[in-house]
């Protein structure tokens, strides 16, 4: 299957350059290190309501592959042909989130959850060259982020989604405003994968709002 038909090309919104872009991604996420922590996992569930995981990796393993891994080094040409591998990998990242931030986890990894997800959601977005432009395109399709993130806000108590949504750790916006950039990004591309609405309305106290 190809990559589907043409979708304008849009510049993403300057203001929100406040995240992984502005770090230098020299490296892939290893599989082989996602397979040690599940060892770890194993035998450790009861203290998974005070553990913390971190999912920033992911969010940079993306940002890599659609920004300063060889697929993006290619012609044009042959950056949509591997568009579909660079898919698989974005996709990759999402899923191994979903895979760990359960129910039964900590407010701490929901969060970290959330915050990567945006990330990864910005990245996609404010791809400009023939990769991220094809890779964009196939989330018209492919619902793994908006499901995953749903998941997990849905996880959360009334109060911890409120206070999520407020979060603003790095003094450049809450967690709920920049979702809606992402909602309001997704909407122009008319990309249905990105689209966060229900998880902003969980995360401004709207559950009803949420299908």
């Amino acid at each position: 299957m190809k990559p589907s038909a043409n979708i304008p090309k849009r510049q993403p919104d300057s203001e929100q350059d406040d995240d992984e872009e502005d770090d230098e991604h020299d490296g892939e996420f290893d599989e082989d290190e996602e397979e040690e922590d599940d060892e770890e996992d194993d035998g450790q569930d009861a203290g998974r309501d005070t553990v913390v995981i971190d999912f920033d990796q992911y969010s940079k393993s993306a940002w890599h592959t659609l920004n300063t891994s060889h697929y993006s080094n290619l012609s044009s040409s042959k950056q949509y042909e591997a568009s579909w591998d660079a898919f698989g990998e974005v996709t990759g990242c999402i899923n191994a989130i979903r895979k760990k931030a359960t129910a039964q986890c900590s407010y701490g990894t929901k969060l970290s959850a959330l915050e990567t997800l945006r990330k990864i959601a910005k990245t996609i977005l404010v791809g400009t060259n023939t990769l991220g432009h094809e890779v964009r395109k196939q989330f018209q399709s492919d619902d793994c982020l908006i499901d995953a993130m749903r998941e997990i806000a849905q996880s959360m108590t009334p109060e911890e989604r409120l206070r999520a949504g407020a979060n603003n750790l790095d003094n450049k916006g809450t967690l709920l405003s920049k979702l809606e950039w992402v909602q309001s990004e997704a909407d122009g591309y008319c990309i249905e994968g990105l689209d966060v609405s229900d998880v902003v309305a969980l995360l401004r106290g709207d559950p009803e709002e949420a299908e």
